[in-house]
């Protein structure tokens, strides 16, 4: 049984550390050097994930447009010199002119264009508010946030107020995938 030290000081990760951790049932994202654990998606979470990322990788992939990343990929966001931050979204999207070349073995150094959250039971909506922001401050330039329960999509970019659509309205690529549509009915399962 593990024991909770709650007077010790917290021990700083990299992001070298945390892709040597081993195989566990925990999913796990670097903030600041510290180690964030979070818990394994469930059912509606991955099947509206998935669908999100077939339709994204979709309109990327024959025209070029550059690399979709799905779920728990991690990328190294911090800059260099700084504690690591290693954020894994449920879909990612990096322009052509931005894909690391060659591919690297660890995390990439890249912040992606377009990142997308998916609620899960474990996480609350302001809990993905503020890690949209995170994203948005770190130069994501276009954040999503599904919420199954609603059906619903928060749009958020940088230097306006999010936008929340429903069922009715299409999730639009705006100039980070420009002619992307989906309506946000199809992203969920029922």
């Amino acid at each position: 049984m593990p024991i909770h030290a709650t007077w010790a000081q917290p021990v700083l990760v990299t992001a070298r550390e945390l892709l040597a951790l081993p195989e566990d049932e925990w999913r796990y994202e670097l903030v600041e050097g510290r180690l964030v654990r979070m818990t394994p998606t469930g059912d509606r979470h991955n099947r509206t994930s998935a669908r999100l990322f077939v339709a994204v990788y979709a309109f990327v992939a024959p025209r070029g447009l550059g690399e979709v990343y799905p779920q728990e990929s991690g990328f190294l966001v911090s800059a260099s010199g700084d504690p690591d931050t290693v954020l894994a979204p449920d879909l990612a999207f990096v322009a052509r002119d931005r894909v690391p070349q060659p591919s690297v073995e660890g995390f990439p150094r890249v912040v992606p264009d377009l990142v997308a959250e998916v609620i899960s039971p474990s996480q609350t909506l302001p809990q993905l508010r503020q890690k949209a922001d995170t994203w948005l401050a770190y130069g994501v330039k276009n954040a999503w946030i599904l919420v199954p329960e609603t059906h619903s999509v928060e749009v958020w970019s940088a230097g306006r107020p999010p936008i929340v659509l429903g069922e009715a309205d299409i999730l639009a690529g705006e100039d980070v995938l420009a002619g992307f549509e989906v309506r946000v009915a199809d992203l969920f399962p029922l």
